[in-house]
């Protein structure tokens, strides 16, 4: 018989009894409060590094959207001056009064608002009619062609005072000063194309094509003694003939340069001296006779409008021969009609443009943009200037005006602008250039992306043929061979390097070391053989060593050898 099992044992199993110096101690309370608190501090730490992170990056989208709006042109407000045909027109950098030439010979002033006769005097005595007026880049005058034969120059300024009783008040008053009139034609006939510019000295110059054909340049020259403070004048006169009758003629600011169109799409160019024209330089640019020319900003471009509407740039491109020829370099897209009018922008490369029909047009030249297209509150302009500040326009028709408001935050700026290759003023041929920024507004931004992509890719596969090779062989030589005493201090201080910004050691690179490597930049080229060779021969040399010698060093001691050797290579 099968023996009965054994009751369990009811009495637990005796403890065993652990050593209190075996227990381990509790953690101090400073400890814990001190880990807890370092944990929210290195939390928070990393939510605020996040936050500015984002914030960066909405601080940066807030800056870039103005690049994204919209160009537009609007028209604000429009006045009637009963009974005056107005053409040449100019207006003030807050855009409350408008110059006007009349077509009975008078200049006004009225009032943009009201559209209240301010000024007005006669452009010349006795009264005489204009046939031709202009306003030409720089808005200091107003220019017309008399039917006598003469160009009168009438310079216009604006004056402006503030008072009230907190001084706030703003008024502007309009100045006429004397007219200047040029004697183009001795016969008193009327002119067929001409051009006027009024210089900063108060020097002044015209050209017209006279009845007969022939150009006649006139340049008078005011020399102001620096001691006495006495004035003296001078005229000078040039006259060549033309195969062919001229439709526009215009100078640049500085009076150097005088272009034509002509009614047969010929675009002539000279080089003045004094009032000499230099040799003729023709391009043709097309066969719709030329109707409209307007320089940009610095007298290097030259705007063209067209009678089939087409608008088009040029400036003057040298050529293998060394010689400079008038060049197409841009295209826009035609207006609906004849181009009558081009208002340059005094801020930039920008430019206002107005066909026979009304239709007006905002464009941008460096970047080749039509900003924005729509049609004017007019048909048929007589005159169209922008204001000093690019901010607004002025345009005539007949008896009427009217003020544009101008929107155009960063016209500049196309996707041909930043990622292909742009023709700039006084380059030959289209190039990837980056120049953003000049002392004046005559600059032309150059704002190509390319050479900085390029230049940063340059300088990451540079900088990794040296870094990976180095950084590699360094790391397999301290973690295999280095001896642990000598990793334990290097390791640390590589980290620490590591956790430099490398945007602080590229900046004291380029600041303090790139200078001085300029200056041996040939032997840094041949360290690249001679280092080589140098720790190669520190190699041999140290493998040469009797063993029992070299064991006596600690594993990486060869280290300072070919430190040595690295010196003595440098």
């Amino acid at each position: 018989m099968s023996e009965p099992a054994s009751a369990p044992d009811p009495s637990p199993a005796p403890r065993r009894r652990v050593h209190p110096r075996l227990l381990p101690a509790p953690t101090p309370k400073r400890r814990l409060l001190g880990d807890r608190a370092a944990r929210w501090v290195v939390s928070a730490g990393g939510i605020a590094i996040i936050a500015s992170i984002l914030g960066i990056l909405v601080f940066i989208l807030v800056e870039i959207w103005p690049i994204f709006g919209q160009p537009r042109v609007a028209p604000e407000r429009t006045a009637e001056l009963a009974g005056a045909e107005l053409s040449a027109v100019l207006t003030d950098e807050h855009r409350e009064l408008v110059a006007a030439l009349t077509a009975d010979g008078r200049v006004v002033a009225v009032r943009a608002e009201s559209g209240a006769l301010e000024a007005e005097q006669p452009i010349a005595e006795p009264r005489t009619a204009v046939t031709a007026a202009s306003s030409p880049p720089g808005g200091r005058a107003l220019t017309a062609a008399l039917a006598d034969g003469r160009i009168a120059i009438v310079p216009v300024g604006f004056d402006v005072t503030f008072g009230g009783a907190d001084g706030n008040q703003r008024t502007t008053a309009p100045r006429f000063d004397p007219p200047i009139l040029l004697p183009m034609d001795p016969l008193g006939r009327p002119l067929r194309a001409f051009a006027a510019q009024l210089g900063e000295d108060g020097s002044a110059i015209g050209a017209a094509q006279l009845a007969d054909g022939s150009l006649v340049v006139f340049r008078r020259s005011v020399e102001t003694n620096s001691i006495t403070g006495e004035t003296t004048e001078s005229v000078d006169r040039g006259e060549i003939q033309l195969d062919r009758p001229l439709t526009a003629l215009v100078f640049d600011e500085e009076q150097r340069n005088l272009w034509a169109g002509a009614a047969d799409g010929g675009l002539l160019w000279w080089q003045l001296t004094a009032a000499q024209p230099g040799p003729t330089g023709v391009a043709a640019a097309g066969r719709s006779g030329i109707t409209a020319l307007s320089p940009l900003i610095g007298g290097r471009s030259l705007v063209v409008g067209q009678a089939n509407g087409a608008l088009s740039v040029w400036f003057p491109v040298e050529q293998k021969d060394g010689e400079s020829r008038l060049t197409r370099v841009r295209d826009f897209p035609p207006l609906p009609s004849a181009v009558r009018h081009l208002a340059p922008s005094g801020r930039g490369k920008g430019f206002l443009a107005a066909d026979e029909s009304g239709r007006l047009g905002l464009y941008w030249s460096t970047s080749e943009r039509t900003l924005w297209l729509g049609s004017g509150p007019f048909t048929r302009p007589t005159g169209l200037a922008f204001s000093p500040k690019a901010d607004g326009a002025v345009l005539a028709a007949g008896s009427k005006l009217a003020e544009l408001s101008v929107f155009n935050p960063h016209p500049e700026i196309s996707w041909k602008a930043l990622f292909a290759k742009v023709w700039y003023e006084g380059y030959d041929e289209p190039k990837y250039v980056w120049q953003s920024s000049s002392a004046t507004d005559d600059f032309e931004p150059k704002l190509s992306l390319v050479p900085l992509l390029f230049g940063t890719l340059k300088g990451t596969l540079y900088s990794l043929l040296l870094a990976i090779p180095l950084g590699v062989f360094s790391a397999m030589y301290i973690s295999q061979f280095m001896h642990p005493t000598y990793k334990r201090f290097l390791k640390p201080v590589i980290e620490i390097m590591a956790s430099l910004p490398s945007v602080v050691l590229g900046f004291l690179a380029g600041l303090w070391l790139a200078p001085r490597i300029v200056q041996v930049l040939p032997a840094l080229f041949l360290s690249f053989l001679v280092l080589p060779a140098m720790v190669w021969l520190a190699g041999s040399l140290w493998h040469m060593v009797p063993r029992k010698t070299r064991n006596r060093f600690r594993a990486g001691s060869e280290a300072g050898i070919y430190m040595v050797a690295l010196l003595a290579g440098l």
